[in-house]
């Protein structure tokens, strides 16, 4: 039994020698581990804060959202902010040096003391967070609060806490004390969108933040801590008592003197909520800057493949500087007419209005009556097209005749219909069919009689026709199998139609030499770095006609406005060209025209196409001249550029529209000297409908032709049943194509 019990105390105190070798090595094992553990993330601690830079300041400048500009050139040309974009992130990247002697105060004051002594952390601060938090959140420095509003890193961890520390402090071996407080005062978050002391004062003071008091900055300082609570536009009471436990603090750390100190706490700020700076989606853009908007994003995705949403992004957030087209005082005068609706015949109406310098560029538009509510809304000068009348002919019809040479100012046509349409003569002029009687190129023009058109367009083709609205004057809306017609091309029945930034482009040619300008809405965009991003410099520019043709259209339409359908619209002062336009039913009024100075479009009539009624001569073209006439109000006299040569003005007869000889009743015209007509050798009887050009003295023989309003326009091209769109005749002896087609 002895041996037994001995052998039993061998194995215990054996097991127990065992099992303390195993406690040991395991507490050895565990010992080692935790130095390996501690030793590593004390070597890399080390290495991550001694190594290279971890956040560059500079970078995170220019890749954050940033509020982007819209600028005009005032009169001094010199850029004036006219519009801010942004979507929820409203910043605006001021320096340290542009701000006020208090604004970093008070946030060293409220939120870091010992900012100027620390490296990157407090520890005092962060080991009692640790206490108390056990170190996931609390204790953070300005350098640390900096670290998170960049990273945009707030969950609360242990190894987001630890990740920022290792950041703060290599964050301050790189960056100086000054450096960091810039990038923090520009980072973080002050409610309503703001990011940043300077959108921040402009929203809730109206003011830059170089102007904000002391008591105004420790305002700002005391949002940032809880954005909603001490929101002082939601919860003013909170705020100011925050206000006033900064100011305390600043007292107490010497940031400031007593008497500064009382002088804040007794100062009445004056919150505002300012509009200007508010959310995007409160503010109602004007037309123009929509426009512009739509463009810099089109251009973005063409030049470099963005998707919609990263141009719509890139615009809203990445601080760019976009440099509008814009004439201010163009645009102020049109703003003042389209605003009221007494210039309008009802209630629901609408309009719109393009106006384009002759290089192209837009100087104003207008997209609606009345005022705007919102943004991108519809804008119908650059997104309804609608059906042009007569405004048509003399980019489809007239002008590719005389640069074809298929016809001249005073070749004479039969004012008659010339095909028929289901059993019926084709086309008719609002007035009337037409007698018969032989009448010029130009007065047909003057007095839009689709009989002439129609008889102007099977001399020039209907391909060719076709190809100069597409490839010349850049028409977007065409379809080609059914616009490529005698209805469309001669009366103006295209199946979508055109918008006024499309005529306006259009027939800038008749007023700069035949050059086609693609119309632009800026000149350049910069990126957030003042990089040259788009430029329009280099903007679409063709010839659309030749220069003799530009300028015989441009005389040609200077007569629709001295003895025919144009003639109440003249803009005061000016020479004016121009051309009315009617559709089918009086559901569109159109005036296109244009003065040495600026072309301009309008388009009047209703959203869902209608017979305008209580109208007085044609509503369009009042509005063209009511806001031309403003325009135009403190410009000097000018005259139209003029061919250098190919253009030989000319006396014809107005009885057989050849050139004139002794006895013959004759009037000025312009030709293009390789197409002149041969000289009159004998005439009938003198007619009572002769041609008038713009100049020249009336021979005996000719009549005054009366001016009117659009009474003779008209897009009538089948049965009286249609409807705003006018059906391509399927004529029973369709008229033949000449040889000028192309």
């Amino acid at each position: 039994m002895a041996k037994v019990s001995s052998k039993r105390n061998k194995n215990q105190k054996k097991g127990l020698s065992t099992r303390k070798t195993v406690v040991l090595g395991v507490l050895l094992t565990m010992a080692i581990t935790i130095i390996a553990v501690v030793l590593y993330v004390f070597i890399y601690s080390f290495s991550y804060v001694h190594g290279d830079l971890k956040i560059d300041l500079k970078q995170y400048r220019y890749s954050q959202n940033q509020t982007s500009f819209i600028y005009a050139y005032n009169s001094k040309g010199d850029p004036v902010e006219v519009a801010r974009l942004y979507g929820t992130i409203n910043r605006v990247w001021v320096d340290k040096e542009d701000t006020n002697p208090y604004i970093a105060k008070c946030y060293v004051g409220l939120e870091d003391k010992r900012f100027y002594e620390h490296k990157g952390v407090d520890w005092t601060r962060t080991i009692a967070a640790v206490v108390k938090y056990g170190g996931s959140q609390g204790g953070s420095t300005l350098t640390q609060q900096l670290i998170k509003n960049l990273t945009e890193e707030d969950e609360v961890t242990f190894v987001r806490k630890y990740k920022e520390i290792l950041n703060a402090l290599n964050l301050e071996r790189y960056y100086s004390k000054e450096d960091i407080l810039e990038a923090y005062l520009n980072t973080v978050y002050l409610s309503h969108g703001c990011y940043g002391v300077k959108t921040a004062s402009e929203t809730y003071f109206g003011k830059e933040i170089s102007e904000c008091n002391l008591a105004e900055s420790a305002a700002l300082a005391a949002i940032t801590q809880f954005p909603s609570k001490y929101d002082p536009i939601l919860n003013p009471d909170s705020n100011k008592e925050r206000r006033n436990y900064c100011l305390k603090l600043m007292l107490d750390q010497d940031l400031i003197t007593k008497e500064e100190y009382e002088e804040a706490i007794n100062y009445d700020i004056k919150f505002q909520l300012n509009k200007k700076t508010e959310s995007v989606n409160n503010v109602a853009y004007s037309y123009y800057t929509d426009a512009v908007i739509n463009q810099v994003e089109n251009d973005l995705m063409a030049k470099y493949g963005y998707t919609a949403k990263t141009a719509s992004d890139k615009i809203n957030y990445g601080g760019l500087k976009i440099y509008s087209a814009v004439n201010p005082k163009v645009q102020k005068a049109m703003d003042s007419i389209f605003a009221n609706r007494d210039y309008v015949a009802d209630g629901t109406v609408q309009a719109s209005m393009t106006i384009l310098a002759y290089d192209g560029r837009v100087v104003g538009i207008e997209g609606g009556i009345g005022k705007k509510k919102g943004k991108r809304e519809l804008n119908r000068a650059t997104d309804s097209p609608r059906q042009p009348g007569s405004t048509i002919k003399p980019i489809s019809v007239y002008g590719p005749a005389i640069d074809t040479n298929a016809a001249y100012w005073s070749k004479t046509y039969a004012n008659s219909a010339s095909q028929t349409v289901n059993g019926e003569p084709w086309p008719k002029n609002q007035g009337g069919m037409g007698g018969g009687e032989m009448v010029t190129l130009q007065y047909g023009l003057a007095q839009s009689y689709n009989t002439i058109s129609a008889r102007v367009l099977a001399d020039v083709g209907l391909h060719t026709s076709y190809s100069y609205l597409s490839k010349r004057f850049m028409l977007k809306h065409l379809e080609p199998n059914a616009d490529e017609s005698y209805s469309p091309l001669a009366t103006g029945s295209l199946t979508h139609g055109v918008t006024t930034l499309e005529m306006a482009a259009a027939f800038q040619a008749y007023g700069n030499g035949g050059k086609y300008n693609e119309p632009y809405f800026y000149y350049k965009v910069e990126d957030a770095s003042g990089n040259v991003i788009l430029d329009k410099a280099d903007h679409d520019s063709h010839k659309a006609v030749e220069p003799a043709t530009a300028e015989i259209m441009n005389h040609l339409l200077q007569t629709v406005m001295t003895m025919g359908t144009g003639t109440p619209y003249n803009v005061d002062g000016q020479i004016t060209f121009g051309k009315t336009g009617t559709t089918d039913e009086d559901k569109d009024r159109w005036f296109v025209g244009g003065t040495p100075y600026y072309v301009g479009a309008v388009w009047y009539g209703y959203d869902i196409p209608a017979e305008i009624y209580n109208v007085w001569n044609n509503p369009a073209g009042n509005l063209f001249k009511y806001v031309m006439d403003k325009v135009h109000a403190n410009l000097g006299y000018k005259e139209f550029p003029t061919a250098p040569s190919g253009v030989t003005d000319a006396y014809y007869c107005t009885n057989s529209g050849l050139l004139g000889s002794n006895g013959c009743p004759t009037e000025l015209g312009w030709f293009r000297s390789d197409n002149m007509p041969s000289y009159c050798y004998g005439h009938a009887a003198p007619k009572s409908n002769d041609s008038g050009g713009s100049k020249g003295d009336k021979k005996s023989g000719d009549s005054d032709s009366s001016s009117s309003s659009d009474s003779t326009d008209s897009t009538q091209a089948s049965d009286s049943s249609s409807s705003d769109e006018n059906t391509t005749p399927e004529s029973e002896s369709p008229a033949p194509e000449s040889e000028g087609e192309e």
